[in-house]
């Protein structure tokens, strides 16, 4: 970065005051976006923080520990060769991380490394196996991984391994969690597909993440692209929502996406990648009606920091802008929840003209030019 741009990330933190990598996550992807990175002089991820910071500071981080500048911690990327550089909770969490992010090299680590030390971590590694917030209970997946410990010398691992193989009530591969539903799925004699009301399997949620559109196709008897072409998009919510755009079949997603926005609906993220060029700003201008701060800067992505003053002001944050000013003058603090402020919400969109042209509403409502609300509308202007 520019020696301006580095002192703009600077009064970013010292405002913000980061206390997790996280914190800073979306400042430092904005930056990304206009082809920036910080300099390890001003940032560097916080070991007493968590993993979630760009991937492109992955090798920084590892190198960090594996020279003795920093401890282990969980957003330092855990391998056969610093396995035993971790304490026991911090690896844990580094393994949990690489469930999350590759579980088949998480199984692969388990099965090599974990498997030759004693009976506690072996513990510990398989406590980590799980379907994390999705549901309670274990993936498919796992499933081949974990029988492998049932002649475990450690009682306690194998009971342990006993309890979360129960947990799949003898489902354990994707295809069978699909017939469990399958049939709540009718095919009509022209091809469309009826969905029955929502489900009422207790176990419906943990039913629709352990399989996928392409098992549930299959004990259908149809291809994924029939499904995808032929649901009625007001069946389209809840777990529908989660299961359809899970398909490997890339057509059928390029499908789905287009019907969706199309039909002006939500698009989910695993599709924003699929969305045809003609309709990119059609579900973007979806995404400006959103609650949530980051829904706009979400879709945008490597696109960060483009949007041009029209589109800014058609995103309802924008709406809350001098409102945010004035209601800081009459109390005479600032907004709590930095994260919520229409200012910095803004700032991770707009171009620079735009942001140029919000920084100048913001002061002509009453907000004080060296006010560290400005900080990330400073930050734009500066890369």
């Amino acid at each position: 970065m520019p020696d301006a741009a580095r002192a703009a990330l600077r009064d970013v933190m010292a405002h913000e005051r980061p206390v997790s990598n996280g914190c800073m996550k979306d400042v430092l992807l904005f930056a990304a976006a206009r082809g920036y990175y910080a300099h390890p002089a001003d940032w560097i991820p916080t070991f007493r923080g968590d993993n979630r910071f760009p991937a492109i500071y992955q090798p920084m981080v590892n190198w960090l520990a594996e020279n003795g500048h920093i401890p282990f911690f969980e957003g330092v990327a855990l391998t056969e060769g610093n396995f035993d550089g971790y304490s026991a909770r911090t690896r844990c969490a580094a393994f949990r991380n690489l469930l999350r992010a590759d579980r088949s090299a998480a199984y692969d680590l388990l099965l090599s490394v974990g498997a030759r030390k004693n009976a506690q971590v072996r513990f510990e590694l398989l406590s980590q196996i799980d379907a994390g917030g999705g549901f309670a209970g274990i993936y498919p997946t796992d499933v081949p991984v974990l029988q492998k410990f049932l002649n475990d010398p450690s009682k306690k691992v194998r009971g342990l391994v006993e309890r979360k193989l129960e947990s799949t009530w003898g489902l354990d591969t994707r295809e069978a969690h699909a017939k469990a539903i399958a049939h709540h799925f009718t095919i009509g004699e022209n091809g469309d597909l009826f969905i029955a009301p929502e489900f009422p399997e207790a176990n419906l949620i943990q039913h629709c993440w352990s399989t996928d559109l392409d098992a549930l196709a299959r004990v259908l008897g149809v291809s994924s692209m029939e499904l995808v072409s032929n649901v009625s998009l007001e069946d389209f919510k809840g777990n529908v929502f989660k299961l359809f755009p899970r398909t490997g079949d890339i057509e059928a997603r390029k499908v789905l996406a287009k019907r969706l926005v199309t039909a002006g609906l939500e698009c989910p993220a695993s599709l924003i990648g699929v969305i045809a060029p003609e309709d990119w700003k059609k579900a973007l201008r979806k995404t400006f009606k959103s609650e949530l701060p980051s829904t706009v800067f979400d879709f945008l992505g490597d696109k960060a920091g483009t949007l041009d003053i029209s589109m800014v002001r058609q995103i309802r944050h924008y709406s809350d802008l001098k409102s945010s000013v004035l209601e800081e003058l009459n109390s005479g603090t600032l907004p709590i929840n930095h994260t919520y402020d229409s200012l910095r919400i803004l700032a991770l969109v707009a171009d620079k003209e735009a942001a140029n042209a919000v920084m100048r509403e913001a002061i002509d409502a009453g907000i004080a030019e060296n006010n560290p609300r400005l900080a990330m509308l400073k930050f734009n202007l500066s890369l």
